[in-house]
């Protein structure tokens, strides 16, 4: 059971009662009120007792790693030859613009800060502005590391002191590096007991996480070691597995919230490279004594290679997450709908230039890739003349925002008029149908949207949003008779707001 220290209080009290209670064996009362000698006294003790079993209760828990303070863990982690690891600061280009074509010298240091204060410098010396709206682009850090500093395309900087010449704000144009924070007390500990629990030796696995996680030049929040797994043909890709002599071990980025940006590829500070294996290539190089751990590279006087000799380097890969993203969409819709004929009879006998409110249900399911969308859709709205169904493609596309996350849509398919009310000429209507009482109603559709999602939970998104659909339906000719009346084209539209939650696997 762990130690739990005492308040002052609880202390003063016990002290005068096992003094109280000693007088008492004697014979003889002790006056333990307030303002009494032995209540001074015992006050006196209790303060001093209560800092020493507050300490006492600190290096109880400092004990093991899992519930230590941040400065113990610190000497825990020093113990086991580890360290926590440092935050990294965001790094960015920024598009900045001017009243000619002209070349602008920007002091280094020079600060910017986005609209919540977050401070930048800028790392280029100089920028030149071209074309019919000249502008140029610049490279800008965040000035102190942690997630805070990360920033997304579109986002405003502004210039403490613009260069002469030069516009005061500058947009941001790409993300060279996410910021990310120091490692938490929680991951931290997490490492320890994971390195005792397995001890790094001998090439083993864990020998193998040590030698990655070690690479200080770029953010690893996680590494997964898989033996006898030959190194893929690309990156990311899968290797062969059950193959003597081989590992692969996959290295994982920081996770930086809900953003759609985000794939946990290790990230990099050249944006010319910025690879899937960019970065992992250095590490290899670092295993092999060619870089030190903060990416510096030593080809001129290497190391000793840390891997075990009997695994060459065709043997083994440093390789980054293989990211598949997939989503299944349940969507719940209230919509409005207007049926628009365009001859006399309409496309349902006694229907007419039909319009009415009613409930749309839908589902879509499709996969993501980064802020885009692919997926096939399927509705089903109820009305009280008729029911509309219609089923196609989307494509969806977001603004990569880290929690709210605006979106527009377009898509088209096939389109159908039907019913499920047994009342109604279309209930036992089949799709070839093409009698005038029982048409076979049918044609195409185009729909476009727009609205936003609200991230939940890394796997479930709850969202709203406004789409048009346009409708052309067809009803097909009698085969026996063609009755111009009760043939033809229709155009329409509906009008959907929509509830939707969207599952993520």
């Amino acid at each position: 059971m762990a130690f739990t220290g005492r308040s002052r209080e609880t202390i003063r009290s016990e002290l005068l009662a096992a003094w109280a209670a000693n007088y008492a064996a004697r014979g003889e009362t002790l006056q333990t009120s307030a303002g009494s000698d032995a209540y001074l006294m015992a006050s006196a003790f209790a303060v001093q007792m209560e800092g020493i079993e507050a300490q006492a209760e600190q290096t109880a828990l400092d004990i093991l790693p899992d519930t230590a303070s941040a400065e113990a863990l610190d000497r825990h982690a020093f113990v086991d030859g580890i360290a926590r690891r440092s935050g990294f600061t965001a790094r960015a280009t920024v598009t900045v613009t001017s009243g000619a074509a002209s070349t602008f010298t920007i002091p280094a240091g020079t600060r910017m800060s986005f609209s919540d204060g977050t401070p930048y410098v800028v790392e280029s010396a100089s920028v030149t502005t071209s074309g019919g709206s000249p502008s140029g682009t610049i490279t800008v850090r965040a000035t102190e590391a942690g997630i805070a500093g990360t920033r997304v395309i579109g986002d405003v900087l502004t210039f403490a002191t613009a260069p002469s010449g030069l516009n005061p704000t500058g947009t941001v144009a790409s993300v060279l590096r996410q910021g990310t924070d120091a490692e938490s007390n929680e991951d931290l500990a997490a490492r320890i007991i994971a390195r005792r629990r397995e001890r790094p030796g001998s090439g083993n696995r864990a020998d193998w996480a040590s030698w990655v996680e070690a690479y200080t030049g770029t953010e690893i929040a996680q590494t997964f070691v898989y033996p006898l797994l030959a190194p893929p043909v690309s990156f990311p890709g899968a290797g062969t597995p059950s193959t003597p002599g081989c590992v692969t071990v996959v290295a994982v980025g920081p996770a930086q919230g809900d953003s759609t940006t985000n794939t946990r590829i290790v990230p990099t500070d050249d944006a010319s490279t910025r690879t899937a294996g960019a970065e992992l290539t250095r590490i290899e190089e670092y295993i092999e004594g060619d870089r030190l751990p903060d990416g510096t590279d030593v080809n001129d006087t290497p190391n000793d290679p840390l891997r075990p000799v009997t695994v060459t380097p065709g043997n083994y890969s440093v390789e980054a997450i293989a990211v598949s993203a997939e989503n299944v969409v349940v969507d719940v819709v209230v919509s409005y709908a207007n049926i628009l004929a365009f001859d006399n009879s309409g496309l349902i006998p006694g229907v007419n230039n039909s319009s009415s409110f009613g409930p749309m249900y839908g589902i879509t399911a499709g996969s993501r890739f980064s802020i885009v969308t692919v997926a096939a859709r399927l509705d089903f709205s109820r009305y009280d003349a008729y029911d509309v169904g219609t089923l196609g493609a989307r494509v969806q596309v977001h603004i990569p925002l880290p929690v709210v996350k605006p979106f527009a849509r377009i898509g088209g398919g096939w389109a159908w008029l039907g019913s499920l009310n047994p009342a109604s000429a279309l209930w036992t209507c089949s799709p070839g149908s093409t009698g005038n009482d029982c048409p076979s109603i049918s044609g195409w559709n185009l729909n476009a949207g727009a609205g936003v999602d609200f991230s939940v939970q890394r796997w479930l998104t709850l969202g709203a949003g406004l789409d048009f659909y346009l409708l052309n339906l067809n009803r097909a000719a009698s085969p026996t008779q063609v009755n111009f009346m009760r043939t033809g084209d229709s155009m329409g539209f509906q009008l959907a707001l929509s509830a939707q939650a969207a599952f993520r696997f």
